[in-house]
């Protein structure tokens, strides 16, 4: 990023097309790394968080990055964005990506509040580890040495944890130890866009992180040996012949668009892949 021109995951980097020119909104933007990597390739962004450590870090980095013209960070609740920013249906894009939604108790919410900041024809572009994944748990593992199981597909209370690691630091330990997630299954997450409205156009599940990981649960699944024949390529929901893929999905996708109110409704088009 100091270079220049910041990477995004290979995920984003494949689907989230031309930013050039476009004013992007990014929900949970942590520090702001992908932030000023959208703002690097030309976008206007506004970053938020409810960390203001974090906020602080994403300002002074776009400061060292000459991106302060570009790139506005606001310390905020994400339930609180639409007072916190005032400028509704305004976003060519909203941008949410791994780690973001397992932290809120009400996902239909944050899809109301996509729905808020997007103008007539803008874009979602969301990116998270699937829901499937936090069924398996690696800490508890069955006799055959296969994961066991954590948490219910459709759990809807929240999944309370103590864990005193750090994914950034693996020397670190943590004094706040206690986290409260909640597991959003797909059908919460994507059925309630429609309804805002935002029109789902593409949404793929994947067998593999884009990120590095040492969890069990991973490197069972990248394991042929264990798993059974898990191929590395990213698989649809659905095969050729229309019934599920036989892969257990690790992480998603998911591209929607804002309705145009009037005329013709058209989605914003979508860079070949």
């Amino acid at each position: 990023m100091r270079a220049g021109r910041g990477e995004l995951n290979p995920v984003e980097e494949a689907e989230i097309g031309q930013v050039k020119g476009l004013k992007v909104l990014h929900l949970q933007c942590h520090f702001g790394a992908d932030t000023l990597c959208l703002a690097q390739r030309g976008a206007f962004v506004v970053g938020l968080d409810f960390s203001s450590a974090a906020i602080a870090a994403a300002r002074d980095l776009a400061v060292e990055l000459g991106l302060a013209q570009r790139a506005r960070f606001v310390h905020s609740d994400l339930y609180d964005a639409p007072s916190s920013i005032a400028e509704p249906a305004s976003f060519d894009l909203v941008y949410t990506s791994w780690g973001a939604t397992c932290w809120l108790p009400d996902i239909g919410r944050w899809a109301g509040i996509v729905a808020h900041f997007l103008k007539p024809g803008g874009r979602l572009y969301y990116a998270d580890a699937h829901p499937a994944a936090y069924v398996f748990d690696d800490l508890a593992k069955l006799p055959d040495g296969k994961p066991g199981y954590f948490a219910p597909y459709f759990e809807r209370k929240p999944l309370v944890m103590v864990d005193h690691r750090d994914y950034a630091d693996p020397t670190a330990h943590l004094v706040n130890a206690t986290n409260v997630n909640w597991l959003h299954p797909l059908s919460d997450i994507l059925g309630g866009l429609p309804c805002r409205p935002l029109f789902v156009i593409l949404s793929e599940a994947k067998d593999l992180m884009p990120v590095a990981s040492g969890d069990e649960v991973l490197r069972f699944a990248q394991d042929d040996r264990r798993l059974g024949k898990v191929k590395r390529a990213s698989r649809s929901f659905f095969s050729s012949t229309g019934m599920p893929a036989a892969v257990l999905p690790f992480w998603h996708s998911s591209i929607a668009t804002e309705a145009v109110t009037s005329g013709n409704w058209r989605p914003s088009p979508v860079l070949p892949r």
